[in-house]
């Protein structure tokens, strides 16, 4: 019995160090901090800290950015705070590490990368989040939604989005947060 809680344990340690990141990665991160700091070559090394002055390096290189598909160039980071030449950003559930501000990082408070770099969310789970006509208002059945859709958010107001979808020519809004938990998947521009 002993030998088999054992090559369990080793079987489930080593595939958690083995599991592919997904494209959106904000279960396994837990908070959403300030904004996002995009990497801008996504599959550039980089260099991370354990201080805001960015001078003790650190030797844990493995991260987990909330935004990841380095084959289309896309990695962001949740941005916790920054300073006048560093970005904290969050690297794992409860693990911070901080990057330089240089040409390879771009801050975004969470307002305009939802207007500007979001071009579609769509709810997680639809029996908790929805569609609704209006801020806390009444839920929307939308059968002929697709992510093909030509949609545009024109609104964040606090933890809704007013979203305008060309394609069935409406507007509706989704709330997109729950505190520090993400109810929407976030599609962005390419």
């Amino acid at each position: 019995m002993k030998n088999v809680i054992i090559t369990l344990t080793i079987f489930l340690s080593f595939w958690k160090s083995t599991a592919q990141l997904e494209y959106q990665n904000d279960k396994v991160l837990g908070e959403l901090g300030t904004g996002l700091v995009q990497q801008i070559d996504a599959n550039k090394k980089n260099h991370f800290y354990i201080d805001k002055e960015c001078k003790i390096e650190s030797t844990k290189q493995k991260t987990i950015p909330l935004l990841n598909k380095p084959d289309y160039n896309i990695k962001f980071y949740i941005c916790i705070e920054q300073t006048t030449s560093s970005y904290k950003i969050l690297i794992a559930k409860g693990k911070y590490a901080y990057v330089k501000k240089t040409n390879n990082f771009k801050y975004y408070d969470w307002k305009t990368f939802l207007k500007d770099e979001v071009i579609h969310a769509e709810p997680k789970e639809e029996y908790i989040n929805s569609y609704f006509d209006k801020i806390n208002g009444k839920k929307l059945h939308l059968d002929k939604l697709s992510t093909d859709d030509e949609t545009e958010i024109t609104e964040v107001n606090g933890e809704w989005l007013k979203i305008h979808n060309a394609t069935i020519k409406r507007n509706y809004y989704i709330r997109w947060r729950d505190k520090q938990r993400l109810l929407v998947y976030l599609n962005l521009l390419m």
